[in-house]
């Protein structure tokens, strides 16, 4: 009975994971919106940003 449970699981990831990738949707970025959004969302630099205005 556990052997078949994890075997649905394995089984349910394995699906809804295809699923995402079928779903998917490709876009092209330029260089300059890649580092624009790397910036954006690296939590780091926020971090670091934060400290600077705390410090002013």
């Amino acid at each position: 009975m556990k052997k078949k449970l994890i075997s649905l699981f394995f089984a349910l990831v394995l699906f809804f994971n295809l699923v995402s990738l079928i779903q998917a949707e490709e876009i092209t970025l330029t260089l300059d919106e890649a580092i624009a959004i790397a910036l954006r969302d690296n939590v780091d630099i926020l971090l670091k940003e934060e400290e600077l205005k705390k410090a002013k």
